[in-house]
């Protein structure tokens, strides 16, 4: 691993190499660092956290804390975050990734839709279609994958074989998305209207049916065995 000071250098060419002292150039840029873990030793040896190298690694860090990000200039991120950005700034046509869980609710796993292309136009004049992958730890699960558009049901999609895509068309950047997992939705919209996922008052003393199970919520080669 290089010395601290060594670091603080690439780090300062680098942000040289995009702004003009004061102000970064427009754009999405990126200074990327990385080494093995089995390079990184701390005191005495691989088996500790503190010192040695550690201590450089936080050395420059608060360099870069102090010199660039606190000034605006730079921000800390992954490799994740880093390919986001790109495709977000400079791919010609929005993509949509499924984003961050939200909740668990009776009807499955509720996720937010994360939609990439801030600068490319979104109106029923510019009527995108779009292509939303499952996360691929349900491909096969057997679980249904709905598609709630404003809170009701838009695109269905059975997790079974090849089947692992829902296909809709984003004219809106106003409306709200939102994936489950989980069980098939068949009920229609709450008498509030403001979510399918709602559940209407009960009448006085009426007692609530039980949710509808899946009748299958794991693949029959990944059920537990008990002795």
């Amino acid at each position: 691993m290089d010395s601290t000071a060594s670091l603080n250098e690439k780090a300062r060419q680098g942000v040289q190499e995009f702004s003009g002292g004061s102000r970064v150039r427009a754009g999405v840029h990126a200074i990327v660092g990385f080494s093995h873990a089995m390079f990184i030793m701390g005191l005495p040896d691989w088996r500790s956290t503190a010192g040695r190298h550690y201590q450089a690694l936080d050395e420059h860090l608060a360099y870069l804390k102090r010199e660039y990000v606190d000034k605006g200039l730079l921000h800390f991120g992954t490799a994740t975050t880093l390919v986001r950005e790109y495709l977000d700034y400079y791919w010609p046509e929005p993509l949509v990734l499924t984003g961050p869980l939200l909740r668990e609710s009776k009807l499955g796993l509720e996720f937010a839709l994360d939609f990439l292309g801030r600068n490319i136009p979104v109106d029923p004049e510019h009527r995108h279609h779009l292509t939303l992958k499952i996360p691929v730890r349900f491909w096969g699960s057997g679980l249904h994958a709905t598609l709630l558009k404003n809170g009701q049901p838009d695109q269905v999609v059975l997790l079974s074989g090849d089947r692992y895509e829902l296909s809709f068309v984003w004219d809106d950047r106003k409306d709200q998305y939102v994936l489950v997992i989980g069980q098939r939705i068949v009920q229609t919209p709450t008498a509030s209207g403001k979510n399918l996922l709602e559940r209407p008052p009960e009448p006085f003393r009426q007692v609530s049916p039980l949710p509808r199970q899946p009748v299958n919520l794991l693949r029959h080669d990944m059920q537990p065995r008990f002795r």
